[in-house]
């Protein structure tokens, strides 16, 4: 086996920091943008990820009126890509979305069991983006300060949709803040 790869992929994991400062001059290249998205989506073989939507951005008049419901957060307009992951009902409906979740009684449970699924699904989906860009050598931040109900209006998701977070992708152009204190490997673990 190529030990190359193992070796970036912990690089990535290891470099991926929430940056709050990006370089808006920064073109990202549609191909390194699909293969980020491509090897993010590879999750479904762990997690049903066919019930999640993930709404690219991409209007910079829609973008300026995002950051105003965002608290004025500079990444809404200056990453180079501002994704918003949502989760759709409707595409859970489905036989293959519903296995594992079902209920003693055949049914998927109530709406808090499912927005708790919409949740750990569009957390997992918004990790591997954000560490496969870092494998490309691209910053993110996870973004969730925002209104979210006036941003799904924006963005024209239907009322149904769970918008679960954002994702600001592109250059750093400032580095990021010093790490805070973490906890050792054997307070973590317990053996």
């Amino acid at each position: 086996m190529n030990s190359l790869i193992p070796e970036r992929i912990e690089a990535a994991l290891k470099a991926r920091r929430s940056i709050k400062h990006f370089d808006k001059e920064c073109v990202f290249p549609i191909r390194i943008f699909d293969s980020i998205l491509d090897a993010a989506s590879s999750l479904n073989k762990i997690v049903d990820i066919s019930p999640i939507v993930i709404k690219v951005a991409q209007d910079e008049q829609i973008r300026r009126q995002i950051r105003e419901l965002g608290f004025d957060q500079p990444q809404f307009t200056n990453a180079s890509k501002m994704l918003f992951i949502c989760f759709n009902p409707a595409l859970f409906n489905t036989p293959n979305a519903k296995s594992g979740v079902l209920t003693a009684d055949g049914s998927i449970g109530s709406e808090v069991v499912i927005r708790d699924i919409a949740m750990r699904n569009c957390a997992m989906l918004s990790q591997a983006i954000m560490v496969s860009a870092a494998y490309w050598g691209y910053d993110s931040c996870p973004m969730i300060g925002f209104n979210f109900e006036r941003v799904k209006m924006l963005l024209g998701c239907p009322e149904d949709w769970i918008l679960s977070n954002a994702i600001a992708l592109g250059r750093r152009a400032k580095g990021p803040m010093e790490r805070g204190s973490k906890l050792t490997l054997d307070e973590v673990v317990l053996k």
